[in-house]
């Protein structure tokens, strides 16, 4: 009977241990990783020496402490409050060490506190870096990005894969190839309010061409700059300054009788089997 209770005490405090361990080495993986991040943004608007490159590229790291600064709200309301539960769970077990039926409730509690901690360490995880991406590549991840937005029912989006080449970029060059077609599909859907997106990979020569077609209100070049100008298009120059980074080009066309398109193209660099 002692020897049960004993590793019912052991568990729970085994189980409140490792989990505070686990969230404090993930608030160190982040805040190292992003001053990481921050250094080599540094670094790259040194390099920069055209001042418009420079601008887009202060735009970026302005979006993306945003988003770092989300990324950390979450942590401090999901992950804190759950600390704070598991902080008053082990002050139980020290009040209660000789209350089974109080102990075994702390452990219930612990249990379902970790699992919440899980998944919010998965959705935390996921927002700073798409898995997909990381493990199987841009072209897989874009995939998803799609599949998912076509699975709420709430718009139609289409997938086609015309390469004939396979496409690699580096992880630097892929991530925001990434992001800007998230930004793009995002504003095509809050701002376009297409109903319809058909999203290609192409070849042509080299380059790989990338085009999103939708049968929403479309904007041209000669938008785009008027939005930048007036400082209303915070998401176009994220976009602009990601594809700057790494070298490919942007074209927005409206054209009066066929369906507006935003097409990247991006030069090839690296070899392709």
């Amino acid at each position: 009977m002692e020897s049960a209770q004993s590793l019912d005490i052991f568990s729970i405090v085994a189980i409140g241990c490792s989990a505070m361990l686990l969230l404090a080495g993930f608030i160190i993986f982040f805040v190292v990783l992003y001053q990481k991040k921050a250094i080599i943004q540094r670094n790259e608007v040194e390099a920069l020496n055209a001042q418009h490159q420079r601008d887009l590229l202060q735009k970026t790291i302005e979006v993306e402490e945003k988003e770092r600064e989300s990324v950390a709200k979450n942590i401090h309301d999901d992950l804190g409050a759950l600390i704070s539960i598991l902080r008053l769970n082990n002050s139980r077990t020290a009040k209660n060490i000789d209350d089974k039926a109080v102990l075994e409730k702390i452990l219930e509690s612990n249990k379902i506190i970790l699992n919440k901690t899980s998944e919010s360490v998965r959705s935390i995880s996921k927002k700073l870096a798409s898995p997909t991406l990381i493990k199987l590549g841009y072209v897989k991840a874009l995939k998803e990005i799609c599949s998912s937005f076509n699975q709420t029912g709430e718009i139609a989006m289409h997938f086609n894969d015309l390469m004939t080449q396979n496409f690699k970029p580096s992880a630097q060059k892929a991530s925001q190839l990434y992001r800007a077609s998230q930004e793009i599909i995002n504003n095509i859907i809050k701002h376009a309010a297409a109903t319809e997106i058909n999203v290609s990979l192409s070849n042509e020569g080299s380059s790989t061409i990338i085009k999103f077609e939708h049968d929403g209100a479309g904007i041209n070049e000669a938008n785009v700059v008027d939005l930048i100008r007036q400082d209303k298009g915070l998401g176009l120059t994220s976009i602009q300054s990601r594809l700057s980074i790494i070298e490919a080009k942007i074209e927005y066309r409206a054209p009066v009788a066929v369906n507006p398109s935003i097409t990247i193209t991006y030069f090839n660099d690296e070899t392709k089997d």
